[in-house]
């Protein structure tokens, strides 16, 4: 196993790369929430920028899509965090 992964089983001290990972993975899907548009027709308006061209109907389903998978990420970084806490106090 690996001596990074060890520690963070075990409840040891992690390096400041594993900090760094272990911080991102939760702040980057809130920080993807924030920063996704409220309406279909923004995300239309900024895929087509990048020179993508979706009905407004296919944005609002991408819009919901990219939204379930934050929060599918946060719930699953959370579960993580709440799994290492419980190894450490046991």
């Amino acid at each position: 196993m690996c001596e990074q992964k060890r520690r963070a089983v075990d409840g040891g001290p992690l390096s400041r790369s594993g900090r760094g990972t272990q911080a991102s993975g939760v702040v980057l899907p809130g920080v993807l929430m924030v920063l996704v548009p409220k309406c279909p027709m923004c995300v239309a308006a900024y895929l087509a920028m990048a020179g993508v061209g979706i009905s407004v109907s296919a944005a609002a389903w991408l819009r919901w899509g990219v939204l379930a998978a934050c929060v599918v990420t946060m719930v699953v970084f959370a579960g993580l965090a709440l799994r290492r806490k419980m190894l450490v106090t046991s």
